[in-house]
């Protein structure tokens, strides 16, 4: 077995990891997932985890040159309590803090070191383009957690190690996310936007989200990365063609924000802020999108 190529993934079991590793399994790599159950059923390697309780089996360090990060709980699946948005933000910071401890307790540094983020560090763009070097606008909690979310990743020494920072659109994916709750929701041929539907989704879809974790491991890519299409969409354009490619008759309209405010209080601002943002960056180092806008992607899925 060739050690360069094993890779260990953290969060391996959620949607976008359970497809990575597939993915870099099929591209030759030997993957080993972090869970915090002991006898995880499972056809690749695990090993186990406890970052809250500072437990890990220290082989998962040891023997895996490559680490990615993809843990963070969901920020849609319940209302914004104080107690909700606590796990929000710890579920990312805990795991990070807790490599960089384990990495200067062994002595022991990958030989790349990739964690996921997302593009809600920009808070509401609104029409300005936002590149890796932009600002955030705006005190958004979700804006606030990637903050948190990045600086735990930033605490981590590099030595020579290459740290990698992806910043992550909406996945666009058959298994889970937007795409698959408006395309459930529209069954009945109702279909809605957010709001104005004027804010800017700035999506990926989900092959090509993994394409770009191996694009950065083979080329050896640091630093940040804004992981979305080359061809962001306003919410009601996005809404528009999910209903015109998935449905023969249908009726689009928008639900007011007083009224999704009052619903989901704070966690609103998950549909009613946008982002337009730039992958430039990725694609001056040559990654090539086989879904650069939303009709290709659309056509791919289901």
């Amino acid at each position: 077995m060739n050690i360069e190529k094993n890779i260990l993934i953290a969060g391996g079991s959620g949607m976008i990891g359970s497809i990575l590793s597939k993915f870099l399994q099929e591209k030759g790599y030997n993957v080993s997932l972090l869970s915090r159950q002991k006898k995880l059923k499972s056809s690749y390697k695990v090993f186990h985890w406890d970052p809250s309780n500072n437990v890990i089996d220290e082989q998962a360090i040891t023997t895996n040159p490559i680490i990615i990060n993809l843990c963070g709980a969901s920020v849609a699946s319940r209302r914004w309590t104080h107690r909700r948005k606590k796990e929000i933000i710890n579920s990312r910071i805990v795991p990070n803090l807790f490599f960089k401890n384990q990495f200067e307790k062994l002595q022991v540094y990958p030989k790349q070191y990739i964690a996921a983020s997302a593009i809600g560090i920009y808070g509401d763009s609104k029409n300005k383009k936002m590149t890796e070097n932009s600002n955030p606008i705006g005190t958004h909690f979700l804006t606030q957690v990637c903050k948190e979310w990045e600086k735990s990743i930033q605490s981590i020494p590099e030595k020579d190690a290459i740290k990698t920072i992806i910043r992550i659109g909406l996945v666009l994916s058959n298994d889970g996310g937007p795409y698959a709750i408006l395309r459930n929701l529209g069954k009945t041929g109702v279909y809605n936007y957010f709001g104005s539907g004027m804010q800017f989704y700035s999506w990926i879809h989900v092959n090509d989200l993994v394409r770009i974790f191996l694009h950065v491991i083979e080329n050896e890519l640091g630093g940040v990365f804004n992981a979305t299409a080359t061809v962001p969409a306003t919410n009601y354009n996005f809404t528009k063609a999910i209903a015109k490619t998935k449905s023969k008759r249908s009726i689009v309209f928008g639900l007011p924000s007083f009224l999704l405010k009052f619903l989901l209080g704070e966690m609103s601002d998950a549909v009613l802020v946008g982002q337009n943002v730039s992958s430039e960056k990725l694609t001056k180092s040559n990654f090539s999108f086989n879904y650069p806008d939303l009709a290709s992607a659309l056509k791919h899925l289901n």
